[in-house]
């Protein structure tokens, strides 16, 4: 794994993260 795959995998779990969350938020902002 070379240093670029390795910021690009950090990335992408920073947006599942973020992506969960505003799911979260919607979904709990209706009830």
């Amino acid at each position: 794994m070379t240093r670029a795959d390795h910021i690009c995998y950090g990335c992408t779990i920073q947006l599942l993260l973020l992506y969960q969350y505003m799911v979260y938020y919607l979904i709990y902002a209706d009830v």
